[in-house]
């Protein structure tokens, strides 16, 4: 549940909260999504900014950059790094917006499992991301690099939770309807047997 999740976040059920689950590197955005935390703590001085993930590649010299920048802005209470966790999954149940924020993107499974937990969602507008968030139904698509654009749609969920809750509802049906493991089996089959035939 959310309350359980945010037990294990360590954060209490006041708080807005805005996650991130992807590995540690540049290309995730981390960083932007650190400067729009920045930009949005000033219209919500009580929000929270969770990372979830590990520096694999840097061998940890990138999250000791993020951890750098968050103290030079002064976040350093409310953005926190949590690492790798195998319960990633759960936590998002604590989300209030989960964000995305990649400059360069396939088909992000975390997406599809944050919509899954009707979570609304935040992400650049590249890769296979469109074809799962629905501009204004089941989130809202920013441009990639640009921690404004991101700061502001991030602030105008957290201003319109009521909005938030039906775009998360939306994704949750979407997922359901689109991507369940007999749809996703479905299409599979499709494409092989288009393969085959032409074979």
């Amino acid at each position: 549940s959310a309350n359980q999740a945010r037990a294990a976040l360590g954060i209490d059920d006041e708080s807005p909260v805005v996650g991130m689950v992807a590995r540690l590197c540049p290309v995730k955005g981390q960083r932007e999504y650190i400067l729009a935390a920045h930009q949005i703590r000033n219209e919500f001085p009580d929000a929270m900014f969770v990372i979830i993930g590990e520096d694999i590649e840097l061998d940890g010299y990138y999250r000791h950059e993020l951890e750098r920048l968050a103290r030079h802005l002064g976040l350093d209470d409310c953005v926190q790094f949590f690492g790798f966790r195998h319960d990633a999954a759960q936590l998002v149940n604590g989300f209030d917006v989960f964000v995305l924020p990649s400059w360069i993107e396939g088909l992000p499974v975390t997406v599809l499992e944050a919509m899954a937990a009707g979570k609304p969602v935040v992400a650049t507008s590249v890769g296979g991301v469109p074809e799962l968030v629905m501009e204004g139904e089941t989130g809202l698509l920013v441009p990639p690099r640009d921690p404004e654009r991101l700061a502001e749609a991030i602030a105008d969920l957290l201003h319109h939770p009521d909005v938030a809750h039906r775009m998360g509802m939306n994704g949750c049906a979407r997922v359901r309807e689109r991507f369940s493991q007999s749809e996703m089996l479905k299409q599979v089959m499709a494409l092989y047997e288009a393969h085959v035939t032409k074979g």
